[in-house]
């Protein structure tokens, strides 16, 4: 340790000697480590983990389309539930739509973003608030939809972050719901919403064919490629479609990976070609800095021709080079640090 201690003392005065050469190789390192850092932070989350939910490859999301187009068109409420009587596909399918709500009661009204979803919602995604509960059957039956669950960011930006939240009241257009739970800070599902409540279908709904408002999402049954499902839906659209001409005609069923929507091709691909091209200024940089090393190294051919007269071994005049290549590491692996925060900031 003393002698490690000792090359690390000199190390760093021979780099103050040639302030010039340490800065660029830092300036080097740092530019390579921080490009990196930085599109990995942004592919981090659409490639790897787009969203939180434990069966993520399991999820599918269902859209009418129209003909042979690939548009992702919401869906009538009378064939979401044909879909979701008829299809073996799915382990559950649940919908969500979303829309704009003046919240009251707590201070000043706030406009907030809202999403009406089937009870089912939370479980098909896999996740449970962190506080109370999510909704039960009987939270969709007419006349007991009024409960709601609150994202983390509007518990405590509108309610302060009250562990006592479970049961208060609150105002939501004008009527009055009962908080039954708090989601967690990282789910963002339909992204910006502030709210969840139930939707609670009555009998019209459920054979309306004059609104497309619903979003279907649904949890594969396991080993059911997407495929299979795929193939289901659309014999049920164009049985549909048969049954009812007047508003199901040329309209098909489309099932879309979640995590193929979460980030499309296009995307994918991007991210993958920036991934590949920033990976390669880190060797770059590195291929630099080792030029510079070896640069310095002949012109000091003199100092390590008097330590090894002075009985310093091979390896002892090597480990003298490498810890000053680590303390030129370490300052650009900082600054390269600092800089991929301050670009994703």
């Amino acid at each position: 340790m003393n002698t490690l201690a000792q090359d690390v003392r000199y190390g760093w005065r021979v780099l103050r000697k040639s302030p010039g050469v340490a800065a660029l190789a830092v300036l080097a390192l740092a530019l390579g480590i921080g490009a990196n850092a930085a599109i990995f932070s942004v592919a981090d989350p659409l490639l790897l983990r787009p969203e939180p939910f434990p069966n993520l490859g399991r999820l599918a999301l269902v859209f009418n389309k129209v003909g042979t187009l690939t548009d992702e068109n919401s869906m009538y409420a009378a064939d979401y539930e044909a879909i979701r009587s008829q299809s073996t596909s799915f382990e559950q399918l649940a919908a969500h739509f979303g829309n704009s709500a003046n919240l009251t009661g707590q201070g000043d009204p706030e406009r907030v973003q809202a999403e009406k979803i089937t009870t089912n919602f939370f479980n098909v995604l896999g996740v449970q608030p962190i506080l109370g509960r999510g909704f039960t059957t009987e939270d969709g039956m007419l006349g007991h939809d009024g409960e709601v669950v609150l994202s983390y960011g509007l518990w405590q930006s509108k309610f302060g972050g009250d562990p006592n939240i479970i049961g208060r009241k609150t105002h939501i257009n004008g009527r009055s719901y009962t908080i039954t739970g708090v989601m967690g800070e990282d789910f963002n599902y339909p992204v910006a919403t502030d709210l969840w409540e139930p939707i609670a279908f009555t009998p019209p709904d459920k054979t309306d064919r004059n609104n497309n408002y619903l979003l279907p999402i649904g949890l594969l049954k396991p080993g059911v490629p997407v495929s299979r499902a795929a193939a289901e839906l659309a014999e049920i659209g164009q049985q549909l479609a048969k049954e009812f001409p007047r508003s199901n005609k040329q309209m098909g069923i489309r099932v879309v990976p979640f995590r193929t929507y979460a980030t499309d091709e296009l995307t994918h691909n991007f991210m993958l070609l920036l991934l590949a091209a920033v990976g390669f200024v880190l060797p770059i940089a590195c291929a630099n800095v080792a030029n510079l090393q070896l640069a310095r190294v002949a012109g000091r051919e003199r100092e390590i021709a008097v330590r090894a007269a002075l009985g310093a071994t091979r390896w002892r005049v090597v480990r003298q080079l490498l810890t000053e290549s680590v303390i030129l590491a370490l300052g650009g692996a900082a600054a390269g640090l600092l800089m991929a925060q301050w670009r994703s900031a």
